[in-house]
């Protein structure tokens, strides 16, 4: 744990050990003792008292002057927002895909903050920002020097703000602490409440639509229809596919049996709850795969003229084109999870799929689409509505 820097107070103090003692008026600043001395001796009649009168008098001055109480190391009200966050951005650089899902979530996190301390972090300051946040979009304005631009009148989600204080700032807050770089204290703030699960999915005949779209652009249809087949057979996140490398696919035998796509890279650090599943490559898929590696041109099995993407930014003109314009990356995802609870696969196999540590995140989005969901409730209803039938022909 820190150690708190004492505020100003009396103590006596001797220069050296031929000097008489004194009386100080002492504290810590920035890591540093500061003293000023009363011009009270020690052994003088009633010193304590004029020490304390001296004491009262150098803190109503300092009020005057408008000085507030030094601050210590970790003070809050000398540590900026937006370095803890970006402390916390640095702490994950060894795994870019955390530091990147960081960097994101905070934007605008920085971009509202960008004056305040963390003495200013009260709660309504966070409701403030909730409120702004809700109106309010932010995107890289320029990649190279980072600065972002705010998009005004633009809807944000309540989960996207919830998203952003629950895992960019109270992450950062916390590791600050641990790293004494900031007093330890209560910073606590509410959360937006959780927004209803999104239940958009595609239909086949939806799915179809999206593939011809993305064959429309000669630039990005090699890419883009690659990635939304591995999206839909895999159900892998966008992140996921994009960091997958050829040499984490295993091709099996001849006739495909024990092929699979291990989305985890070697080394890599779990630094949230999104774990990443190994999966079986269905037959479909592997021919595409197939052909993709026939003609590879970098070590990314999703790639644009030899270069790693860092984005999709063709799937939402591939959207609009299709007349779906709500369809996400994300909705791939939604869509292949749906379809197998819709074929009645049991909902631990697709949270084993999906890489979900808890089968209830699976019953949660997933459940009311599968035929067999409640299906036990409505027999035990029928066998005791037929058990009080026949009872009463029994007793009858």
């Amino acid at each position: 744990m820190p150690r708190f820097a004492r505020p100003p107070h009396l103590k006596t103090w001797k220069r050296d050990k031929r000097s008489p003692r004194v009386w100080i008026i002492y504290w810590s600043e920035k890591g540093c003792g500061r003293r000023v001395e009363t011009g009270v001796l020690a052994a003088d009649p009633d010193a304590a008292a004029r020490a304390e009168a001296f004491f009262e008098g150098w803190k109503v001055e300092r009020a005057a002057n408008g000085e507030r109480k030094p601050a210590g190391p970790g003070d809050p009200a000398s540590v900026k927002v937006v370095d803890v966050l970006t402390a916390y951005i640095e702490h994950h650089r060894d795994d870019p895909t955390a530091q990147n899902r960081l960097i994101m979530g905070s934007r605008a996190l920085s971009y509202f903050f960008i004056d305040d301390t963390m003495a200013d972090l009260t709660p309504d300051r966070v409701d403030e920002f909730a409120e702004w946040r809700a109106t309010n979009g932010v995107r890289v304005a320029n990649r190279r020097t980072g600065e972002v631009k705010l998009l005004e009148d633009q809807e944000v989600k309540g989960s996207t703000i919830r998203r952003e204080l629950a895992s960019a700032l109270r992450p950062a807050i916390t590791h600050a602490i641990k790293r004494q770089k900031l007093a330890d204290a209560r910073y606590y703030f509410e959360l937006p409440p959780e927004g209803e699960a999104r239940d958009r999915w595609l239909t086949v005949t939806e799915m179809s639509k999206l593939l011809r779209a993305a064959c429309h652009d000669r630039r990005s249809r090699q890419h883009l229809t690659l990635f939304m087949k591995i999206a839909i057979y895999t159900c892998a996140r966008r992140g996921a596919i994009l960091d997958l490398k050829w040499s984490q696919i295993s091709w099996g035998d001849a006739d495909g049996e024990g092929a699979h796509i291990d989305f985890n890279p070697p080394g890599r650090k779990v630094a949230s709850n999104k774990r990443r599943a190994i999966v079986p490559i269905p037959r479909p898929l592997l021919a595409t795969l197939r052909r993709a590696y026939q003609t590879r041109s970098c070590d990314y099995v999703v790639h644009y003229e030899g270069q790693r993407l860092q984005a999709i930014r063709a799937f939402d003109t591939a959207a609009d084109r299709a007349g779906i314009p709500d369809a996400t990356p994300h909705v791939l995802r939604h869509t292949g999870a749906t379809w197998m609870a819709q074929q009645g696969v049991p909902l631990a196999k697709i949270a084993e799929y999906l890489g979900h540590r808890d089968v209830r995140t699976t019953q949660r989005h997933y459940a009311h689409h599968s035929p067999e969901h409640m299906q036990d409730a409505k027999q035990a209803m029928e066998n005791r509505r037929k058990a009080k039938r026949a009872k009463l022909r029994l007793v009858a």
